[in-house]
């Protein structure tokens, strides 16, 4: 209760005539940090959380951007770098050079026959033998089409190729930017067939199998 009679929670102004100018400036004094401080708080407390929701928006909008188009014509061009010295470290039998560039020892190869497919590192044992005679295989790409995700993370291609053994092949794949490399996450090894012929190679395809199972 204050000394006038009215209680301390009504405002300075309820006692004026029968406070002196001493005591009201004096409880004024007194409740100015539980009136301000409390508001200073809450003041903070605003602005962390405008800063906080304006940095999720820019990251939202930053996702939403995607690729800058520069960006991704110069990813598409390391795309085209990496895959040409993959197939020339085969050309030039350089066994390590050409499994470095695989994203890892689970990196998939599908070769032309129905019971190729390796892991990378089941691959590298298959092919030693053939790198170790001077010159694994010799694909020359003739043609190549690249895409880059939003993201500017994964790359997927086809290509059409020239081969000496295979007659014209294509590969398609997928790559992984590891690092800020380029890395053979999944390559497809086909031999198109000319649809005027197609039935005949699906018989041939059918009684080789069975050639295959007999012999088993």
């Amino acid at each position: 209760m204050h000394p006038c009679g009215f209680p301390v929670s009504q405002q300075a102004e309820t006692c004026t005539g029968r406070c002196n100018s001493t005591m009201i400036t004096h409880k004024l004094v007194k409740k100015a940090p539980i009136l301000y401080y409390p508001f200073n708080q809450i003041l903070d407390a605003m602005r962390f959380q405008i800063t906080f929701c304006l940095c999720i928006i820019m990251t939202i909008y930053a996702g939403c951007r995607g690729v800058d188009p520069k960006a991704s014509g110069d990813s598409e061009e390391a795309v085209h770098r990496v895959l040409d010295e993959w197939h020339r470290a085969a050309a030039e039998a350089d066994i390590q050079r050409y499994f470095d560039h695989f994203a890892g020892d689970s990196a998939v190869f599908m070769g032309t026959d129905a019971t190729e497919r390796w892991i990378a590192e089941e691959f590298r044992e298959w092919a030693r033998p053939y790198f170790e005679r001077g010159e694994a295989w010799n694909f020359t790409p003739v043609d190549r089409h690249v895409y880059i995700s939003e993201t500017g993370v994964t790359a997927w291609f086809d290509e059409s190729l020239d081969t000496p053994n295979l007659g014209p092949a294509r590969g398609s794949g997928v790559l992984l930017k590891r690092s800020g490399s380029w890395k053979i996450a999944h390559y497809n090894l086909s031999i198109p067939i000319p649809n005027s012929i197609v039935y005949d190679v699906v018989k041939q395809i059918g009684e080789a199998m069975e050639d295959t199972t007999a012999g088993e």
